[in-house]
């Protein structure tokens, strides 16, 4: 069929196929016009593809093809003729293979094969020397050509949810990478080869079965985000101060028992998730983390924490929950930005005096500890909303109480059977909001044993914030 002279609707008119939605050799296109809008028809079935302004007539003029959502099934060898594509989406069909032409799209720069049933990838892919994105993620690669290691040009390799078991040496030979997603495969080792990705900015790989890193891991100084959650490891290289460019780190649902000594050397640090693992103690380096915003201790078993712990003068999230504390350091009270603080079910038997000053402070949890009194001080909490110590074995408050005027859910600041004993300890503009209706008896008596609730149920997720599907937190 011929261009039309008059303007029509453009579309491809697909002959001669038996599976309607596969893409057809070229000599079997048909154009009518050439238009932004273009319609693929086969048999009672019509598709249509957003892909531009492409004249069809020319598949070597094309730079830009979007394939997504087609239920495509295989590609012809023919794709070998689109020479001039820069960008082409084939995600989110039911690919198993690609033709051994792909490696003739010389000037393709973003290939998305993302959400296909891939098993296996030509050699020939390693002749898209200016590719720069290449995703790969949620298909059924086991493995990946060693010719991926000539893509000089890559900066984004997706691989996230495949059937890797090994991390392929050659990608080590990727100088030009800046994110690499392995999250969510069968990983048991690294290789030493990554640490010469030296340009490596992001670095997932999270919820595979990894149990130690390359003493060499800590060459990747370009790392700003690294994601190494839901794993088995016990201990973290000593190279691992060098990650000094560092930003985010994941290290949840672990089984590390320690950090290294010179964990504090990285320094830019702001967000750090160490929760559900075995840490029993911190290095006294951990003060030096100053960049620090964001911190999650919780679900371990710390029973106390270094004295350089009130250094960490940026934090203002603190979660420390679920651990075996008997005690807070003096220098607790510097976390002068602080405003969320958990501290339920620990050990604490007494606050620091110091705790007075955490004049930012708007959320407090210490339900479920041992804590028979607070510090006088502990009124000049003046930003505090939310305050819960419930659970524990407080006969009374301080008198200080009553200048929490801003709190809020009253409803759980304190339970105690020894009722007038509290009210006798309050001032006056404290107890017209203390009252029985907000005391249910018997959680705080003077008398009872402690009983630690440790839960051995660790969360699953980050409640801190929401992902998407490459990693990227909404704090």
């Amino acid at each position: 069929m011929n261009a039309s002279a008059d303007p029509e609707p453009a579309f491809l008119h697909i002959r001669n196929s038996e599976t309607p939605q596969q893409l057809p050799d070229p000599d079997v296109l048909a154009v009518v016009y050439d238009a932004s809008d273009v319609t693929v028809m086969s048999g009672d079935d019509v598709h249509f593809l957003p892909v531009g302004d492409i004249d069809f007539s020319n598949p070597a003029s094309m730079r830009e093809l979007q394939l997504t959502r087609r239920g495509l099934t295989r590609l012809p060898s023919s794709l070998g003729s689109f020479t001039s594509l820069q960008t082409l989406r084939l995600d989110q069909n039911q690919l198993k293979s690609l033709p051994e032409s792909i490696g003739k799209l010389k000037c393709l720069q973003q290939l998305w094969l993302d959400q296909n049933q891939l098993e296996t990838l030509p050699s020939t892919v390693g002749l898209l020397e200016c590719l720069k994105a290449l995703w790969l993620d949620q298909n059924e690669l086991r493995t990946l050509p060693d010719t991926v290691g000539k893509l000089q040009a890559l900066q984004y390799l997706g691989l996230h949810q495949n059937n890797l078991t090994i991390i392929p040496e050659c990608l080590g030979q990727l100088s030009s990478l800046e994110g690499l997603w392995l999250h969510q495969n069968n990983l048991s080792s690294v290789p030493p080869d990554v640490a010469r990705l030296t340009s490596l900015k992001v670095l997932r790989l999270g919820q595979n079965n990894l149990r130690r890193l390359p003493e060499g891991f800590g060459k990747l100084i370009a790392l700003e985000e690294l994601w190494l959650d839901q794993n088995q490891l016990s201990i973290l290289p000593d190279s691992f101060g060098e990650l000094i460019a560092m930003r985010s780190l994941w290290l949840q649902q672990n089984e590390l028992i320690t950090l290294p000594e010179n964990f504090g050397l990285l320094k830019n640090l702001a967000l750090l998730g160490l929760q559900c693992n075995q840490l029993s103690t911190l290095p006294e380096s951990f003060g030096q983390l100053d960049a620090l915003e964001t911190l999650r201790l919780d679900h371990n078993e710390l029973t106390m924490l270094p004295a350089s712990f009130g250094h960490l003068s940026s934090l203002t999230l603190l979660m420390l929950h679920q651990n075996q504390l008997k005690s807070l350091p003096e220098s607790f009270g510097q976390l002068m930005v602080l405003e969320t603080l958990m501290l339920s079910n620990n050990r604490l038997s007494i606050l620091p005096e110091s705790f007075g000053q955490l004049m930012a402070l708007k959320k407090l949890e210490l339900h479920q500890n041992q804590l028979h009194v607070l510090p006088d001080a502990f009124g000049d909490l003046a930003s505090l909303k939310h305050l819960s110590i419930q659970d524990n074995e407080l006969s009374v408050l301080p008198k200080s109480f009553g200048k929490l005027t801003s709190l809020e859910s009253r409803g759980h600041i304190v339970s105690n059977v020894y009722v007038q004993a509290l009210f006798r300890s309050v001032s006056e503009s404290v107890q017209g909001y203390i009252s029985h209706q907000y005391m249910p008896v018997s959680s705080n008596d003077g008398a009872r044993s402690f009983r630690m609730r440790k839960s051995h149920d660790c969360p699953a997720v980050w409640h801190g914030g929401d992902q998407d599907d490459r990693g990227v937190f909404t704090i």
